[in-house]
């Protein structure tokens, strides 16, 4: 298995777009990577849409032969820009999507084993949380763990038509700076018209991430002044899961970086710090969204959120 970091310059990309100049940043050396035949990069947005877009990521893949990934789960959607390659549930062999298109990935409260199968070239943007529904205007809650082609989720025949074009733009190019284009200017319009993100959510969303999760459902809604039963419709709609899912996951990032940041990890110190009942529990979380205990995840090969196990590397 070959791997490989880029340098730690970052290489600006110029964008033209409607009159105005979008200026796009390869992130660090940590978040692009090479795990041959796998390809990832990621990019802030463009400015006029960082209250919608978190970063954009690209993923390429050539391989041969099917290959196998797993996807830790962010509870987030992505905006996915697919030119080709099918996707399938590795558990099941149902097909998750395929190229070429424009899909909805939505937000997922575990882990995700995909096979891909032929030359996989694709552009992601992972939406800010508790603005997609906003931004695409219509309830998460029916895409939870479901990917779903963006024209079927459009209303209106002009709505349809427009990521119809979209498609075929995307296909007509090849450079990654002329698929942004088009995918910034998509974005706009669609911003153009969006509604402000839910206050109520938004704020719980804050507190989930200050507390790293810990924090009980109910304290919460208590102190924003409403029920549990609110603040979960909320969730549902906005978010696509519970705030105890969402809880539950933030909590797993936050001692998923601890362990990285660990030379030799105590596991029942972090199970304590982390808010874990003890050292079972933090195994049978790890299990839950990686597949693997903690010692053995500590030996995957990480490429932005895909894991690569050694007796599963491409």
């Amino acid at each position: 298995m070959q791997s490989r970091a880029r340098g730690h310059t970052e290489e600006n990309v110029g964008i033209h777009a409607a009159g105005s100049r979008f200026v796009l940043r390869w992130t660090p050396l940590s978040n692009d990577s090479y795990v041959s035949p796998v390809c990832y990069r990621r990019l802030a947005p463009a400015p006029p849409l960082a209250r919608w877009v978190r970063f954009i990521w690209m993923l390429q893949v050539d391989s041969a032969t099917p290959l196998h990934h797993r996807v830790v789960p962010a509870g987030a959607t992505d905006l996915v820009l697919s030119s080709g390659g099918s996707w399938d549930l590795a558990d099941t062999g149902e097909r998750y999507f395929e190229g070429p298109g424009v899909f909805v990935a939505g937000p997922s409260a575990g882990l995700l084993p995909l096979c891909s199968a032929g030359a996989v070239r694709m552009i992601g943007l992972r939406l800010a949380n508790g603005c997609a529904s906003s931004l695409l205007r219509l309830p998460l809650s029916e895409l939870a763990s479901r990917c779903v082609p963006l024209d079927l989720c459009r209303e209106s025949r002009l709505e349809k038509e427009k990521v119809r074009t979209l498609t075929e733009r995307l296909c007509e190019v090849r450079k990654p700076e002329e698929h942004l284009v088009h995918v910034n200017q998509f974005l706009l319009s669609l911003a153009a018209s969006a509604r402000a993100p839910e206050d109520l959510v938004q704020q719980a969303l804050s507190a989930i991430r200050v507390t790293h999760g810990q924090l009980r459902v109910d304290a919460l809604a208590s102190r924003l002044g409403v029920t549990s039963r609110h603040l979960e419709r909320g969730f549902r709609q906005h978010v696509g899961l519970s705030p105890k899912a969402l809880c539950r996951l933030e909590r797993f990032h936050h001692v998923r970086s601890l362990v990285a940041g660990a030379g030799r990890p105590v596991w029942s110190q972090l199970a304590c710090e982390s808010g874990y009942y003890d050292q079972a529990h933090l195994i049978a979380e790890f299990r839950h969204f990686t597949g693997q205990t903690p010692a053995t995840y500590r030996a995957d090969q990480e490429v932005g959120f895909f894991l690569y196990g050694p007796e599963r590397q491409p």
